[in-house]
Parts: structure tokens; C-alpha cells; sequence
């Protein structure tokens, strides 16, 4: 993920609160005896898709959002689909603890070689970093395609499309933060696009999402949200 990198000086204990996850390991070919040791494999450039970033002018305001007075009533399930989908402000049950969220950013990143986005939802307002904080809850959902107005579909059964994670981390009854990375599903609808937030940064996005993971507690999060565009 590009954008950590521009705050590993934090040190890798903070990441955990800005909802990194772990590369995998580069593909290593046949040691090179000559030189003593292995060679990574060389490994190709994203694609460059650059055109999917670029939000519409102009640059607007962070935008309000409305947050849910209480977790909304939401049936889990290992297909969610649109008439799942409460209407009411983004909430729900993480790892066994009420989520309600009051922040939501979206940025682009890559992952599997993969110009992709990533959907941040907060339990904390926005902060002085437009696209996250290391001192709150957060449930975030990576995705490669569709991008703009439209909707996607996974079920829990379904095989994880390239460029595609959901993870959450959530601070426990300890302060404890605890992060993970189950099977998921998801039903996600982007209703709208408006201005970045950020000079430089991409389409804010209005929408609507059920969320859930395959964890013992079967965690969800669903409802409308606003995400502010961030570069």
C-alpha cells in the first residue's frame, strides 16, 4: 500500500491503528550462486489506470455526515444484498462491540499489482490526516473494480477478486487493539461522486454498504455513508 509509506517513520506498531496490512512476500527465483545468494523475481508495474483517480473538480469541503443515535437492527448473512441494506447512518457490530461510524475516507492504492481503492470507515470525526487516524476503530474495504457509480457483489463463498481485502481493527474492552482479517461479503453501492477534499485527491463517494465477515462473532457493518475523496 503506497500511501503507508509515506508514514512508516511512525513506526509499524502505529499501522496496525491506520488499517495496514501485510504484503505479501516477493516470489523468490533460484539462488544465484555466484553471488551467494537469491534473486527476487523482477516485479511488473501496476497498470497504469491513473485516469480512474482523478476526482471532478473542483476541490469541496469535507462533507457532514449524519451519525446513527444506535446500532441499527441487521440481519447477518453470507450474501448480503441491496434489501439488506438499513436506511440509516453506517453502523454495526464489530469483533462484539458496537461500531457507529462519524468518519469515512476513500484513497488510491494498489494491491496485487492493481490500481485499486481503499474505503475507510471510522469511529472517530475526521482528523488533521484526511485519510485516517491512529487513534480510532476502523473498518476498512479494498476493491479493484467497478470504480464511479454503480454496485458490487461478493458473497463469503466467493473467491477474493484481485485487488479486493476487508479487514478491521478495533480497540478492546483492554484498549488493546485488535486487528483482523476474516472471510468477508459485501454489498456495496456508489450512488454518487462528488469533489475531492484534497487538492490532488480523488472522488468523495455517497453510498450505501453491508458488510460481513465470517468471524465467531459474525461481525457486520451496514448502512449509508459519505466518504471524503483524499489523495
Amino acid at each position: 500500500m503506497r500511501w503507508v509509506g509515506r508514514f512508516l517513520t511512525v513506526g509499524a506498531v502505529l499501522l496496525v491503528g491506520a488499517c495496514a496490512m501485510t504484503e505479501p512476500p516477493e516470489e523468490l527465483t533460484e539462488p544465484d550462486k555466484a553471488k551467494g545468494g537469491p534473486n527476487l523475481a523482477p516485479r511488473p508495474e501496476p497498470r497504469d489506470e491513473s485516469a480512474r483517480y482523478r476526482g471532478p473538480a473542483p476541490v469541496i469541503k469535507p462533507q457532514v455526515r449524519t451519525v446513527a443515535g444506535q446500532v441499527t437492527p441487521f440481519r447477518w448473512s453470507e450474501a448480503p444484498a441491496a434489501a439488506d441494506v438499513p436506511a440509516a447512518p453506517l453502523s454495526g457490530r464489530i469483533a462484539g462491540f458496537d461500531f457507529r461510524y462519524r468518519y469515512a475516507s476513500v484513497v488510491p492504492d494498489d494491491e496485487d499489482r492493481l490500481p485499486t481503492y481503499l474505503l475507510r470507515f471510522s469511529n472517530k470525526d475526521r482528523g488533521e490526516l484526511c485519510a485516517f487516524s491512529f487513534e480510532d476503530d476502523a473498518v476498512c474495504l479494498e476493491w479493484h473494480l467497478p470504480t464511479g457509480v454503480g454496485e458490487w457483489q461478493k458473497r463469503l463463498t466467493d473467491p477474493r477478486p484481485d485487488g479486493s481485502y476487508a479487514w478491521y481493527t478495533i480497540r478492546q474492552s483492554d484498549g488493546t487493539p485488535l486487528t483482523r482479517n476474516p472471510d468477508w461479503a459485501v454489498y456495496l453501492r456508489i450512488d454518487e461522486e462528488r469533489g475531492s477534499t484534497e487538492s490532488g485527491g480523488i472522488a468523495s463517494l455517497v453510498g450505501r454498504i453491508a458488510l460481513t465477515f465470517g468471524d465467531k462473532e459474525k461481525s457486520w457493518l451496514a448502512g449509508t455513508f459519505v466518504a471524503d475523496g483524499c489523495r
